[in-house]
């Protein structure tokens, strides 16, 4: 056999061993991809497109100015008391929220609770009665309605929508109920324009309000979509219907004693 002869045999048998090698490469490969373990997609995972939620313009009226207070201990007892250190809030218009946020420290010893009282409607917030002149403290604390030097207060009060109270001396007496759900707003005189009390006053284990020091009520609100809404706080001794006139305007006046009969 030729020089030229070797070679060319040498040179076909490497090609074929070089494509046999490549060959088995790749089935390994291909075998070994195989075998990796694979998960389903899901069948989306772009993030989707969201509106911005449109702002809502939450108003805020402070109830006591610079103030804080702490009732005295005939606040509903003598009404001269009740009447000067009550709040007297207007309102007008229609409301789609309308809330009471309160802050305080208890400086007195021992746990108090809070009666809460808006317009013509009043009770021990988050109380749970136990007989006809006693609150059951175990459970009205487990409410959220019992606060200390430790605990202070500091709740909201949605005026539109549900609170639970204890129920009053006259209730229980007569229904043996515990507690009740009311709507404060159901118990304006009549609805905007309209003036309702508000009173935050707590008390202590022995019946005695005072022993706390409220630091912020304020009344924050929105207007019903596409509507008006205000509210303001009248003075001491001042007129509701001068109040009404004074927040609002002529018109509130004249639809406000139109309402009451004035």
């Amino acid at each position: 056999m030729s020089d030229k002869t070797q070679a060319t045999v040498t040179f076909i048998v490497l090609f074929i061993v070089l494509v046999l090698f490549t060959g088995w490469v790749l089935r390994t490969i291909v075998l070994r991809t195989s075998q990796v373990p694979t998960a389903t997609l899901p069948p989306n995972d772009e993030v989707p497109t969201i509106s911005p939620t449109p702002l809502i313009d939450i108003q805020s009226l402070s109830l006591l100015g610079s103030a804080s207070y702490s009732p005295s201990p005939n606040i509903y007892s003598d009404s001269s008391v009740y009447d000067k250190e009550s709040i007297r809030l207007a309102l007008n218009g229609k409301f789609e929220t309308a809330k009471i946020v309160v802050d305080g420290n208890v400086i007195g010893d021992g746990p108090h609770m809070i009666s809460v009282n808006f317009s013509t409607e009043s009770g021990v917030l988050n109380g749970v009665r136990n007989s006809a002149n006693s609150i059951d403290l175990k459970q009205t604390e487990g409410r959220g309605g019992v606060f200390t030097k430790d605990h202070a207060i500091k709740f909201v009060v949605n005026l539109l929508g549900n609170t639970s109270l204890a129920t009053s001396n006259k209730e229980f007496s007569v229904t043996k109920q515990l507690t009740k759900d009311i709507k404060f707003w159901d118990f304006l005189k009549q609805p905007p324009p309209t003036v309702a009390r508000v009173l935050i006053a707590p008390f202590n284990e022995s019946g005695v309000y005072g022993g706390a020091t409220i630091t912020k009520i304020d009344f924050q609100y929105t207007c019903a979509n596409g509507s008006y809404c205000g509210a303001g706080v009248c003075d001491y001794g001042e007129l509701e219907s001068k109040c009404i006139k004074r927040n609002f305007g002529d018109s509130a006046e004249a639809f406000y004693k139109k309402s009451v009969g004035l």
